[in-house]
């Protein structure tokens, strides 16, 4: 065992937050007894209690924790033990109006909610690290701690904040990521709206202004808030760490993610956490919520370098924080429950055991609902409880994955800053499955899909990841350049991998300055002679080795630039971008009821002629592209949304050109041969299926392997975690799958060819 891991006795983790202090003694020792029928094995303790533990400055009182971990224990059940610094009592914020955080506009939050805190406050700081320490010096020997987690889902609801004290924290991290004025402004293109600085007091948050903020001002302030609370976390964390080598123990200290959380870099924040948690609640009422829990479960996996990963919170029912409040069918608890294991979870804990009578979440659902244990709810909590008890088997095991996907948060922010060149931008989002187009994350999912569709196993990887052992590399809008990435890309290429890379790619570099001489260059060109130098080098020194050391931890994408690189995605590629063109819609001004341009306006009827009904447009297939479409009765090749104009090298295939519109007959899809495998690009949005008409081509290349041999039945997907394979069915109709021998863990009995899964359930299938 190490601190990545769980010591749960071989087990998968089974349990919720738990929030005793909501209720009385007799309730409590019911519900020892409930959760001893559930199977339950570990609880989350203490998450939203700090004023339970510490009702008046420096008053701790942690007896009645300690009885209740002492007895959670005795009834064999281990904690996951908080911090209960997410949500801060009345009497700090009272006492200490500074601790409060402030919104752009100058609003100041008050108490009386969670995560009333501003991360760079000083006193807010010391009390957090107070509680915590005195919370480990009485817990951190204790047996029934098997994990420690550190305050709760950072930056949900305070993601940043505009205050004085982050004002002076924001110079202070930008003197020591630039040294001086003079290179700040180069990276802010402070020449632009006459933005120049020349005193450091003038440098603000990117408060409330009358017009659009400067983008690469924003970049930097991504930056800053994510380091500003992970700094938070990792000054409670230290304090564990200290504490738990002290007492001789090796237990994992976390904090939850929240999927795909655009606002915090989770690759960075996963380098300083031992077991990586996240929270899930995809909608039941999307028909993609499939989808999302294997991209998620896949993000989470990378995260940890391939290791197991936990679910911290899931809704066993309804949650109540949406504008409708679907609740899972029957069956979706145990299916979405097993999906996160068949994705690397080695635990299944929700958000809550028992429902709360009171307060802001006393609708959102709990594995003890206001109606007890004659329920529907609780027949499956228990039902949950004995299947996750049978796949021990499955604990600790790893996926293989012949797929990478390349997901890089600097390049989303980058691309969320930018004032432009679509709907993407213009300020951070945090943009659901179905984000639109021009989101490197929903590109990112869009691709994952596509591979989820296909059968084939993925992994989420950051940009400088390890590239060897994958077949088919996407790179799906990182829209900033990294000098190196290239020629890692090359090298795999070279090695036998298909190397995709999509529109909106290598666009600005580390400072958010757009690539010149071409999208995919990097620069400098002939129209742009000076564009060109390390934007953090300081004019006070002579080269950048000589400016000072930073003591600031940054983000992947934050360090000092690194030496030029020997090749630019258009060396790999044989592709340049010279105009983006998006795609767009006229109108519904333009249009009559009929749908034809408007005669009433002759001036708009005339150019309406010109204009786009909608957001698509078709493709001409070539050569093995068009040879595949044929197979598949001559399917049209549809693209939306968003084209490109390349410069196209003389050795580059074109496997696909525009086929109206005004780059009707220029190629919009390339493949450009490199060693053993090659680069590809894509110049546009494909839709679903004209992506999987290309990924099955790439796939062929790549000699991809889908994970099930056999075919599957729509609504079918299987994923394998060592020698278990699940077989999940998330169609609303029996799936009948052929070619399935071993023991399935999930109904305790063998499988011997046949195999049929009833709607929304799974099997995972031990083979020998």
């Amino acid at each position: 065992m190490d601190a990545s891991t769980l010591n749960l006795g071989g087990a998968l983790a089974y349990g919720a937050d738990y929030n005793p202090e909501q209720f009385d003694d007799a309730t409590f020792e019911r519900d020892l007894e409930l959760m001893r029928q559930a199977q339950v094995n570990m609880v989350s303790l203490g998450i939203f209690s700090w004023t339970r533990l510490e009702p008046s400055e420096g008053n701790y009182r942690l007896d009645w924790l300690e009885q209740i971990i002492d007895r959670l224990w005795q009834a064999g059940i281990s904690v996951d033990l908080a911090t209960a610094t997410a949500s801060p009592p009345a009497w700090l914020g009272r006492h200490y109006p500074d601790t409060l955080p402030v919104r752009a506009d100058g609003t100041v939050y008050s108490w009386g909610s969670r995560q009333q805190y501003c991360p760079s406050s000083y006193r807010f700081r010391a009390a957090a690290n107070a509680l915590t320490a005195r919370l480990v010096e009485h817990f951190a020997a204790h047996p029934a701690v098997a994990a420690w987690h550190v305050s709760n889902e950072y930056g949900c609801h305070i993601r940043e904040c505009f205050c004085q004290q982050c004002a002076q924290a924001w110079r202070d991290w930008l003197k020591k990521r630039y040294c001086c004025l003079d290179a700040l402004n180069r990276a802010w293109g402070t020449n632009f709206w006459s933005q120049f600085y020349t005193d450091w007091e003038q440098v603000i948050p990117p408060r409330i202004t009358p017009s659009f903020a400067n983008p690469n001002q924003m970049l930097d302030w991504r930056r800053f808030s994510n380091h500003t609370l992970k700094s938070a976390y990792l000054s409670e964390a230290a304090l564990i760490r200290a504490g738990l080598a002290k007492a001789g123990r090796d237990v994992p200290v976390t904090t939850n993610f929240m999927d795909a959380f655009e606002a915090l870099d989770y690759f960075d924040w996963a380098k300083d956490i031992d077991l990586v948690t996240n929270d899930s609640y995809p909608d039941p009422a999307d028909p993609r919520a499939g989808h999302q829990l294997a991209f998620t479960g896949d993000l989470m996996r990378g995260l940890g370098d391939g290791r197991p990963w936990l679910l911290m919170e899931q809704a066993p029912g309804a949650v109540q924080w949406r504008a409708r409040n679907a609740v899972k069918a029957p069956g979706e608890y145990l299916l979405w429950s097993l999906a996160h294991v068949a994705h690397g979870a080695d635990g299944v804990m929700q958000f809550q055991w028992r429902q709360s009578v009171a307060g802001a979440e006393t609708f959102h659902g709990a594995m003890v609902p206001h109606s007890g244990t004659q329920s529907m709810q609780w027949r499956q909590t228990v039902e949950l409880g004995q299947v996750l008890k049978r796949l021990a088997p499955v604990v600790g095991q790893r996926s293989q994955a012949q797929v990478a996907i390349m997901l890089d948060w600097p390049s989303m922010w980058a691309q969320n800053a930018a004032i432009g060149p679509d709907e993407a931008t213009h300020g951070l989002q945090i943009p659901p499955l179905s984000a639109p187009a021009g989101s490197a994350l929903r590109a990112a999912q869009a691709w994952h899909a596509s591979c989820f569709e296909a059968g084939y196993a993925v992994d989420i990887v950051q940009v400088d990841a390890d590239l060897d052992d994958y077949s088919l590399i996407v790179v799906p809008e990182i829209f900033m350049t990294y000098p190196q990435l290239a020629q890692r890309l090359n090298q795999a290429a070279r090695g036998g991998a298909q190397v995709v890379i999509t529109a909106r790619t290598g666009v600005v570099d580390q400072s958010g300055h757009a690539v010149v001489g071409g999208y995919l260059s990097q620069g400098p060109s002939a129209d742009y002679p000076t564009t060109s130098g390390n934007h953090l080098a300081c004019a006070h020194h002579a080269t950048p080795e000589e400016a000072p050391a930073t003591s600031v931890a940054m983000s992947q994408g934050e360090q000092e630039e690194a030496p030029a690189a020997t090749m630019s995605l258009a060396e790999l590629t044989g592709v340049r971008v010279l105009d983006q063109i998006p795609v767009l819609a006229a109108p519904v001004s333009a249009w009559n009821w009929e749908g034809e341009p408007d005669s009433s306006q002759p001036l708009a009827q005339a150019v309406a002629k010109g204009l786009n009904r909608n957001l698509q447009f078709t493709l001409d297939a070539h050569g093995p592209l068009a040879r595949l479409l044929a197979r598949n009765e001559n399917a049209p090749l549809v693209a939306y949304g968003w084209s490109e104009n390349l410069a196209i090298n003389d050795d580059v295939e074109i496997l696909a050109s525009y086929a109206n519109g005004r780059l009707t007959g220029q190629g919009a899809i390339t493949r450009r041969p490199q060693g053993a495998g090659a680069a590809w690009y894509i110049s546009c949005d494909l839709t679903p299926a004209a992506r999987a008409h290309l990924l099955k081509l790439a796939g062929a290349y790549a000699r991809l392997r889908p994970v099930f041999a056999h075919p599957l039945p729509a609504g079918v997907s299987a994923q394998r975690r060592g020698n278990c394979l699940f077989l999940l069915n998330f169609a609303a109709t029996s799936a009948e799958i052929a070619g399935v021998v071993g023991y399935d863990l999930v109904g305790a009995n063998q499988v011997t060819g046949h195999l049929v899964l009833p709607p929304r359930s799974g099997a995972v299938i031990q083979m020998a």
